[in-house]
C-alpha cells in the first residue's frame, strides 16, 4: 500500500567497519511487537525468552523487556499478529534473532523458537549471525569497506556474493574462519575502484 524511492551512493567514512570479535555482552533486550492481540500475548512470550536466556547467560547480563503495542499508541493499523526479537548488545554492535508469530502457533512455541535461535546464535561466538551477514556486504560496498566473521555462510550472503560484484566490479572475499564453521568476509568500497 505504498511506494519507497531510495537513492543510494558512495558515502564518506571515517573508517572501514571492522567485526571480528563480539566483545563483551553488555546486556540484552527482548522485545515483542503485538498488532491487536491480546497483552497477555506478549507477557506470555517475554516470559519464556526471558527464563531460557537468564539460564543461559546468568544473573550478570542485564536483559530488559519490552512490549510495543500499535494499537495501544493509537497507530492505524489493519493487521492482526505478533514479532518477537532478541538483541544482542555488545561492547562495539548490536546483533537481532527474530521470528513472527504464526497463526495457530502458541505463544510459547513461537517464543521457544526464538529461544532456539538466540541460544544458537551465542553457541556459535561470531559476531555477524545468518541474518544479517548477507545484509552487510551492500552498505560497506556503499560506504567505506569492511571486513566481518559471521557464522556459515547461508544461500542468501552466497547470492550477494555473485550479485555485489556485477554492480561494484570487486569481488567479495570470502575465507573459512578457524573457529568452526564461520567465514570471514571482506568487501571494499565502491569508491576504491
Amino acid at each position: 500500500g505504498g511506494a519507497l524511492e531510495v537513492t543510494v551512493g558512495p558515502v564518506e567514512a571515517a573508517e572501514p567497519l571492522v567485526l571480528e570479535a563480539r566483545g563483551a555482552l553488555r546486556g540484552v533486550t527482548i522485545e515483542v511487537l503485538t498488532v491487536a492481540l491480546p497483552d497477555l500475548v506478549a507477557t506470555r512470550e517475554l516470559a519464556v525468552v526471558k527464563a531460557r536466556l537468564a539460564k543461559v547467560l546468568g544473573a550478570e547480563v542485564p536483559i530488559e523487556e519490552r512490549h510495543l503495542s500499535p494499537t495501544k499508541n493509537h497507530w492505524r493499523t489493519s493487521s492482526v499478529g505478533n514479532a518477537i526479537a532478541v538483541l544482542f548488545h555488545f561492547e562495539g554492535h548490536t546483533e537481532e534473532v527474530s521470528m513472527l508469530g504464526e497463526r495457530k502457533l502458541s505463544a510459547e512455541r513461537v517464543a521457544a523458537r526464538v529461544a532456539d535461535k538466540a541460544e544458537a546464535f551465542l553457541a556459535h561466538g561470531q559476531p555477524v549471525g545468518e541474518h544479517l551477514q548477507d545484509q552487510l556486504p551492500i552498505l560497506l560496498a556503499v560506504t567505506c569497506g569492511g571486513r566481518y566473521q559471521t557464522m556459515a555462510p547461508t544461500p542468501h550472503l552466497s547470492s550477494q556474493l555473485e550479485l555485489l560484484p556485477r554492480f561494484t566490479g570487486q569481488p567479495i572475499r570470502v575465507t573459512p574462519t578457524t573457529m568452526g564453521d564461520g567465514a570471514r568476509v571482506e568487501v571494499d568500497p565502491i569508491r576504491s575502484r
